[in-house]
C-alpha cells in the first residue's frame, strides 16, 4: 500500500458526515484542512451543530456565521439533524429565517435552545411539520417565552420535550393531531388563564410532567398505552387514566394529589419511586390517600421519612385495609437520607382484605417494624457525620499541606512504612474475617475510642472533629445493638448495610488517628486500601 496515500479521502462521504456531526459546526469547516477532499465535504452535510457561547471562543457575529454557512450549503441536501444553542443576543428575525430553512429542507429532529428578550412566536411552519420526528424547544431565559400554538400538526413527532413554553389559552387538546407521539416531556410550562390541561393520546407511551402548568387546578391524562409517568413538583389535582402503567415517579415536596380515574386502579403497575422532601405529620393523610391509589404496585421505593411519618400516624389507618400487609423491607441505601426499597413478599400477593390493627408496628405497612425504622434513622445520622468528619479532615490536611508539606511528609515516612509492611497482612485478614460481624473487621471501635480521647486529654487532637467522631462510634455501637435484636427473617438486610457504614466510619477514624501520629506498634492498623 502506498503510505502517502490519502486514507481519509477514501472514506465514504456518509462515514465522514456522522465523524464531522460530533463536531461543532464551525470547528467542521476547520478541519476541512486535513484532507483535500474535505475542503467543501461540509456544504453536503445533513447534520448542523451550532453553539454560540459568548465568554467561550464563538464567532464573533453568530448570526452572521449561520448566514453565510446556509448560503454556502448544498441546498439540494435535506438535514437530519439540527442543533442550535445560543446563550448571546440573537433576532427574532435571524431566529425565524433560520427555523424557515431547515423546516423547508425537512428536518427530522430539531433542537432549539436560546434565551429570548420578549414573547417569541415561531413560523406556523414549525407546527405543521410533515418531517419532524424529534422537536426540543429550549427557553432558559426569563424575560421571554416561546409561544404555542393551539394545536400541533406534526405527523411524524415520536418526541417533544417543552420547557419554559407558552402554548395558546384556548388549547384542550394539543397532540391530538401528532398521532406517533411516544414520548412527551414538558417541563415549566404555562397555559395562561386555563384551569384544565387534558392529554389525551391513544400511543403515549412516556410522558414527564415536571414543575409545570402553574395555576391549572386539573391535569388529566388519558394514554392507553402510556408506561412511564414521572412528575416532578406538581400541582393541583391530577386524574390519570393509564391502564398499561407499569413505572411510576413522584417527586415534590408534599404528596401528589392522583387519581386513577380508570376502575380498576393501576393494574399493571410493577415500580413506584416517592421522593418527597419537606414531609411532616400533617401530610400523613394525603401520603395515605396516595399510597391506596398504587395498591397493585410490585416494587415500592420511597423516601425512610414516609416510613417514619406514616408509623407515627397509626391512628389514621385503624380498622382501614392494608394494602401493603405483605411487604417488606428487601434493601436499604443509607445515602440520599435514606432510600427504602419494599417489595411483595415471594409467593405473596398485595391484598386489600387485610385491616390494620392499632397495635400494629408501622400503620400501612405491617411487616416494617418500628425497630427497623430506628435502625435506618441512625444510619442516616452515621452517614451523615462521616461525611462531616471527612469534609473536616480533608480541609484540615489541605491546611496542612500548604503550611507544613515538607515537613509532614518527612513525620509520615514512618508510618507509611509501616503501612506498606501490613499491607499484605491486612488484605488476608479482610479474607478470612468476612463471615465475622461489621465490627471485626476494623480495629474495635472501643480502642479506638479510647485512643481519641486520650488524643483529646493530651491535646493532639486540636481543631478536629473529636466529638463528632466519639458520637459516630456510640451511634455504631448502639446500630449494633439494634440489629442484633432484630429477627433472622429482617436482619440480613440490614446488616449488609451497616458492614459496608461500618467500614466507612474504620476509615475516617483511622484517618483521625493518623493525626494524632499513634506509633505503629501501639495500634496494628489495616490497609485501608
Amino acid at each position: 500500500m502506498n503510505l502517502a496515500e490519502d486514507r481519509l479521502s477514501s472514506l465514504p462521504d456518509d462515514l465522514i458526515h456522522k465523524i464531522l456531526s460530533f463536531l461543532e459546526l464551525e470547528h467542521s469547516i476547520r478541519v476541512s484542512v486535513l484532507s483535500s477532499r474535505w475542503k467543501s465535504i461540509w456544504k453536503s452535510m445533513p447534520y448542523l451543530n451550532l453553539i454560540n457561547f459568548v465568554k467561550i471562543n464563538s464567532p464573533p457575529d453568530f448570526s452572521k456565521f449561520v448566514n453565510n454557512v446556509l448560503s454556502h450549503r448544498n441546498y439540494q441536501i435535506h438535514l437530519s439533524s439540527v442543533f442550535l444553542y445560543s446563550d448571546g443576543r440573537v433576532s427574532h428575525e435571524f431566529m425565524k429565517r433560520f427555523l424557515e430553512y431547515v423546516l423547508t429542507h425537512n428536518v427530522q429532529q430539531l433542537t432549539v435552545s436560546w434565551s429570548p428578550e420578549n414573547e417569541v412566536a415561531f413560523p406556523l411552519s414549525l407546527y405543521t411539520s410533515r418531517s419532524l420526528q424529534h422537536l426540543d424547544l429550549h427557553n432558559f431565559g426569563y424575560n421571554g417565552s416561546y409561544s404555542g400554538t393551539p394545536a400541533w400538526d406534526l405527523p411524524a413527532l415520536a418526541t417533544l420535550h417543552l420547557y419554559n413554553i407558552r402554548v395558546s389559552d384556548n388549547c384542550t387538546d394539543l397532540f391530538s393531531k401528532c398521532p406517533n407521539l411516544k414520548n412527551l416531556n414538558l417541563r415549566n410550562c404555562k397555559i395562561g388563564e386555563t384551569k384544565v390541561f387534558k392529554i389525551f393520546h391513544p400511543q403515549l407511551s412516556n410522558l414527564t410532567l415536571e414543575s409545570t402548568f402553574w395555576g391549572v387546578e386539573v391535569i388529566d391524562v388519558i394514554a392507553p398505552q402510556l408506561k412511564n409517568l414521572t412528575i416532578t413538583h406538581g400541582e393541583g389535582k391530577h386524574l390519570i387514566s393509564a391502564p398499561s402503567l407499569t413505572s411510576l415517579v413522584i417527586k415534590g415536596h408534599d404528596p401528589l394529589q392522583l387519581i386513577a380515574t380508570q376502575g380498576q386502579g393501576f393494574p399493571s403497575l410493577e415500580k413506584v419511586d416517592l421522593h418527597l422532601s419537606f414531609l411532616s405529620s400533617e401530610h400523613a393523610p394525603k401520603m395515605i390517600s396516595l399510597l391506596q391509589q398504587l395498591h397493585t404496585v410490585k416494587l415500592l421505593t420511597l423516601d425512610l421519612n414516609i416510613l417514619k411519618i406514616l408509623s407515627s400516624s397509626m391512628g389514621l389507618m385503624s380498622n382501614q385495609p392494608s394494602p401493603f400487609a405483605n411487604f417488606k423491607i428487601v434493601k436499604f441505601l443509607k445515602s440520599d437520607f435514606g432510600r427504602v426499597y419494599l417489595e411483595v413478599e415471594a409467593n405473596e400477593k398485595a391484598t386489600t382484605s387485610l385491616v390494620v390493627d392499632s397495635s400494629d408496628q408501622c400503620s400501612i405497612f405491617r411487616m416494617v417494624s418500628r425497630e427497623e425504622i430506628e435502625v435506618m434513622s441512625d444510619m442516616v445520622l452515621a452517614t451523615l457525620l462521616i461525611a462531616k468528619i471527612r469534609y473536616r479532615l480533608k480541609k484540615r490536611k489541605a491546611l496542612t499541606d500548604t503550611k507544613q508539606g515538607h515537613d509532614m511528609e518527612q513525620m509520615d515516612a514512618p508510618r507509611k512504612s509501616c503501612k506498606r509492611k501490613m499491607h499484605e497482612h491486612g488484605k488476608v485478614q479482610v479474607k478470612k474475617q468476612k463471615v465475622q460481624s461489621a465490627f471485626e473487621k476494623q480495629w474495635h471501635f472501643g480502642k479506638m475510642m479510647t485512643q481519641i480521647k486520650k488524643g483529646k486529654s493530651e491535646g493532639l487532637l486540636r481543631k478536629l472533629p473529636t466529638s463528632d467522631t466519639c458520637d459516630l462510634i456510640l451511634l455504631l455501637q448502639q446500630i449494633d445493638g439494634l440489629v442484633t435484636e432484630l429477627s433472622a427473617s429482617k436482619r440480613p438486610v440490614l446488616q449488609e448495610t451497616f458492614s459496608i457504614l461500618c467500614e466507612e466510619a474504620a476509615v475516617v477514624t483511622n484517618n483521625m488517628l493518623d493525626c494524632m501520629k499513634i506509633p505503629c506498634h501501639k495500634k496494628p492498623k489495616p490497609s485501608n486500601v
